[in-house]
């Protein structure tokens, strides 16, 4: 129904009102975090069947997959207007801003999946799969208290860059781009190393993750968030799209081409 009503002029102009798109994406983000609660809700021992877990013979993998898709598109729809997209649509976009536009979505979307991680972690951690002495000691909850640990350090470090991004903006008034990039690059490559390692033990054999599930998609997720953040990264430092002097490359481009053409210009009315 949004979907439609944002076809029409006045129902356009009512929706983008007073940040209402902002509104709009964060209940469908609560909405999408209840139909996930309530996915994950403890069977009833009646149940013949268990629509949740690929091991059962009822498992539902329209209802896994389609649920997951939704989510994805919630979180980057808010991680999107929160990275500084104006929820009217109209949106000033500066020379050589676009890469950081990204890092900052991918920042937040990377805050999203390690909440859902540990999430998950918790819940298997304190689960029937890991009650009592031996079964604490199996490599299943050995791999969920690997994905515990992992994903509060990436929600600490997800925290760490909105701080330090705050920090750089108020001190350093010279040099802010590169001092940022570089700071936020320090802090994401930590990330990756320990999503990298999360998802070894996770997703490896007698992991929690071992299976297509919850843990399975969300060590992905995060795994592939933190890889995007550090190649963005590494484009900007190889590209040098921000600068000592805090200007971008077309800038300089746009410059060169015109001393070029009135060099050229020069020329030719010499010679005539």
């Amino acid at each position: 129904g949004i979907g439609v009503a944002y076809r029409f002029k006045p129902s356009l102009v009512a929706l983008t009102r007073l940040r209402m798109e902002s509104v709009l994406a964060a209940a469908t983000l609560l909405f999408w975090a209840i139909a996930l609660t309530l996915y994950n809700a403890p069977v009833d021992a009646g149940m013949l069947t268990d629509i949740r877990h690929p091991e059962s013979d009822g498992w539902d993998a329209n209802s896994f997959y389609s649920l997951w898709a939704s989510g994805l598109c919630s979180m980057y729809l808010v991680a999107d207007l929160l990275s500084g997209n104006c929820p009217t649509g109209r949106t000033v976009v500066a020379a050589g801003s676009s890469r950081t536009d990204v890092t900052a979505r991918l920042w937040i979307l990377l805050l999203f999946s390690s909440i859902l991680l540990l999430a998950f972690s918790i819940a298997i951690k304190t689960g029937p799969m890991c009650e009592g002495r031996y079964l604490q000691d199996s490599p299943c909850c050995t791999s969920t208290a690997v994905s515990l640990v992992t994903s509060v350090l990436g929600m600490l470090l997800c925290l760490g860059q909105m701080l330090v991004n705050r920090i750089v903006d108020v001190v350093s008034r010279q040099r802010r781009g590169v001092v940022k990039t570089t700071t936020e690059h320090l802090l994401a490559m930590p990330v990756l190393v320990g999503y990298a390692c999360n998802v070894g033990f996770a997703t490896g054999p007698g992991g929690a993750g071992a299976n297509v599930s919850n843990m399975y998609v969300a060590s992905w997720l995060s795994l592939l968030l933190s890889l995007k953040l550090n190649v963005e990264y590494l484009g900007l430092h190889l590209t040098m799209d921000i600068n000592s002097d805090n200007r971008s490359i077309p800038d300089r481009a746009r410059r060169r081409t015109r001393s070029s053409e009135r060099s050229s210009f020069v020329y030719a009315t010499g010679n005539n």
